[in-house]
């Protein structure tokens, strides 16, 4: 028996629970956090949710799948606060999970706009999380269709102008793809 190894693509959509954004400019003596933030997906503006599978069977363990997982979406503050005026994470939250118990390991690349003083991060590492996956697939050729909710946990620390920010996400990703290879 050989290895089997699998690709998929896959696009979708999230909806991330309002968080508690803290904010944390030590320059200016800010160390303030913003309650009950809004967030929003808007998963089809450039550049869309998108996620890669890839998954890995064993040879005589066809139960065992070692599954290599990256999603990348974005979160957008809904604020009309004076102070706050736009935080985005908006070039990607990544999550890449590993295995059953899908630790997550994610990053996001920010931009904000607080008190006036505008920030672009490059791409910071946002820590780990965790994330729960279910789904269906069905067969169209040799090729296998999914549809799958998840829902991840992370808490990403991101760099802002002259400081920092942290808020707690909390998403529900639905999503939608294909699998290239032998449908089971």
């Amino acid at each position: 028996m050989l290895a089997d190894v699998l690709l998929s693509f896959y696009i979708g959509a999230s909806q991330t629970q309002p968080s508690d954004l803290r904010v944390q400019q030590p320059a200016h003596r800010n160390d303030v956090t913003v309650h009950s933030v809004t967030w929003r997906g808007y998963p089809f503006r450039f550049e869309i949710y998108y996620g890669i599978r890839l998954a890995y069977t064993p040879p005589y363990h066809p139960w065992t799948q070692l599954v290599l997982d990256y999603t990348h979406y974005k979160v957008y503050a809904e604020t009309d606060d004076t102070v706050l005026q736009s935080i985005e994470m908006t070039h990607g939250l990544n999550m890449l999970a590993v295995n059953v118990l899908q630790r997550v390991v994610g990053g996001a690349n920010t931009s904000a706009d607080i008190d006036g003083a505008a920030h672009t991060s490059g791409y910071d590492f946002g820590g780990t999380g965790f994330q729960v996956i279910a789904g269906a697939n069905g067969c169209a050729g040799s090729h296998q269709l999914f549809a799958e909710m998840k829902y991840s946990n992370g808490t990403p620390l991101v760099a802002i102008a002259q400081g920092r920010a942290q808020t707690a996400l909390h998403t529900v990703h639905e999503l939608a793809g294909v699998q290239f290879g032998h449908c089971r």
